[in-house]
């Protein structure tokens, strides 16, 4: 190991480099370094990840129990028409979109862990991921889904660690919805409705899913080679 852990009393953890710390060498520009080769340090006094407070896993669930407000429910009627269950996830993520502009959030009081209710959300105008996150969760679990929301590391450069018990880094909200045996991972902030598939720079890494019963740590599928194109239905030229 290249650092030297010890506690000298109950409230203190001393960490010491055995040997001098250098940058990583590599042959290419932003190249993932294998996460074996990095030191890695994970401090907590939690067990597991189910004892994230009750009060925020709730905040998710009561938001996506509310009443649903009459555009969404306006998108529910619609998505209800679509044929498959992935078209119906992709009708209701889309028509959010066109209801409600995505707009950051990041202030620490509330705002940066717990959802604002539905009323807020579509009377404003405006939303989050928290916020996209329940309002898709609101009206696919009026489809007969299972939908609960869930935190990840968002990015095309995440690097998954190697520790025992893993603990993600967060930035972001997304939602975990399940029907008739099949996971989706969905989210409803990206630039397109995808719910066929997964977005890159949410693949094959670890979410923190935000269960009643507790939080759990549930690990997002890797990319499929079927997913890997784009098809174009319609373009369009402007010109003077």
């Amino acid at each position: 190991r290249a650092i030297e852990i010890s506690a000298p009393d109950a409230k203190t953890v001393t960490f010491k480099l055995k040997a001098p710390l250098y940058r990583m060498l590599l042959d290419e520009e932003r190249a993932l370094g294998d996460p074996s080769l990095i030191t890695w340090v994970g401090v907590t006094t939690a067990k597991d990840w189910s004892e994230i407070p009750k009060p925020t896993v709730m905040a998710y669930e009561d938001v996506m129990s509310e009443d649903l407000p009459e555009v969404f429910e306006g998108i529910l009627k619609k998505a209800s028409d679509a044929r498959t269950e992935t078209e119906r996830i992709n009708a209701v993520t889309s028509e959010i979109a066109r209801a409600v502009r995505y707009v950051g959030d990041w202030r620490p009081v509330r705002g940066a862990f717990h959802p604002r209710s539905l009323k807020q959300i579509v009377e404003s105008g405006y939303g989050d991921c928290k916020d996209f996150t329940v309002s898709t969760g609101s009206i696919l679990k009026r489809l007969g889904f299972e939908v609960h929301a869930a935190w990840v590391d968002r990015g095309k450069d995440q690097i998954v660690t190697p520790l025992s018990i893993a603990a993600p880094d967060i930035n972001h909200a997304i939602l975990f919805a399940r029907k008739d045996g099949r996971d989706y991972w969905v989210d409803p902030t990206n630039l397109t409705s995808f719910a066929q598939g997964i977005y890159s720079d949410i693949a094959n890494r670890p979410a923190i899913v935000l269960l009643p019963q507790g939080a759990a740590l549930k690990w997002i599928p890797g990319l499929q080679s079927r997913d890997g194109r784009i098809k174009i239905d319609l373009k369009i030229a402007l010109a003077e």
